[in-house]
């Protein structure tokens, strides 16, 4: 008998995601809703300082972080927060990986982003800002 997990697609493998840019599930549009998905689910937990880092900036990073200060978050490049993501490149394949998420929380963000949930993107003040430097 197949285990659950043969049965459901998992976006994430531990905490990246792994693909060519540009190609599902490495695309613009898929990528805002991680960001604006792991915003409502540190949202949901009561996170009061929700900050994202970012170590490399380029388009899958920015990507993220784009959608999280959608989703009311603030950025840092080049800075500390308790969530950072990073990116890296071998060959044709890219690497996304974020930190500071538990395990739980991934298959939060998936069953988001798979699911028929309505992603909870703020507006006005309430969207997040991306500063140089910064954070904790």
């Amino acid at each position: 008998m197949k285990s659950e997990g043969q049965f459901m697609n998992k976006l994430f493998v531990n905490n990246t995601l792994r693909g060519e840019i540009g190609v599902y599930p490495l695309t613009a549009e898929n990528l805002l809703r991680v960001g604006t998905a792991i915003a409502m689910v540190l949202e949901e937990k009561g996170y009061v300082d929700m900050t994202m880092c970012l170590c490399s900036v380029d388009f899958a990073t920015l990507s993220v972080a784009v959608g999280f200060m959608g989703g009311g978050g603030s950025v840092f490049i080049n800075g500390s927060a308790s969530l950072c993501v990073k990116g890296r490149s071998e060959g044709d394949i890219y690497t996304l990986e974020i930190e500071g998420l538990s395990y739980e929380d991934f298959d939060k963000v998936e069953r988001i982003l798979l699911g028929r949930n309505i992603l909870r993107k703020k507006k006005g003040k309430h969207i997040g800002k991306i500063t140089y430097g910064g954070g904790l």
